[in-house]
């Protein structure tokens, strides 16, 4: 959207994107959790725990974290074999890092990041697409929240 020249004034209108790509970034990893789970073992999910591990252990270095994040959100794509999902996570990759160095500011990183990726994949490695669904959701709307209000927005964020 940004990359593309779309016209974003004023801080209302600003705000209201940022809500709407939560948002959608929330609906999107919840609906693709149910549908890879089935497909994905604990095995295949190695590489999605490691890039957890990674994401925690740069949690003081933002570029580094917000890599490290979207690379186990792509690891879960690649051991499902959805590849949709992961042609989505490279096309996205480049926008995604940009908007979320530029919108996170120097949030930190929340708390729970890793016991929840831990329990979200290993909701996955059981085939329980619900738990996990259910998981990410809280996480991502826990998450949102407290970015938007460390921007001083307004928390919404529902569809």
């Amino acid at each position: 959207y940004v990359r593309m020249g779309a016209p974003v004034e004023g801080p209302e209108r600003v705000a209201e994107v940022l809500r709407d790509l939560l948002l959608i970034r929330r609906l999107i990893f919840v609906d693709i959790l149910r549908l890879v789970a089935p497909r994905t073992s604990a095995e295949s999910l190695a590489a999605a725990r490691e890039a957890a591990a990674r994401a925690w252990d740069a949690r003081h270095e933002l570029g580094a974290f917000l890599a490290e994040d979207f690379e186990l959100v792509r690891q879960v794509a690649v051991a499902a074999g959805f590849l949709p999902g992961v042609w989505m996570m490279n096309a996205l990759r480049g926008v995604y890092l940009d908007l979320a160095r530029n919108l996170t500011g120097g949030a930190m990183v929340p708390a729970d990041y890793l016991d929840s990726f831990h329990g979200i994949l290993a909701s996955l490695a059981r085939h329980d697409g619900e738990a996990a669904s259910r998981a990410i959701a809280g996480y991502l709307e826990r998450h949102d929240q407290a970015l938007l209000a460390a921007l001083g927005l307004a928390t919404t964020v529902t569809p």
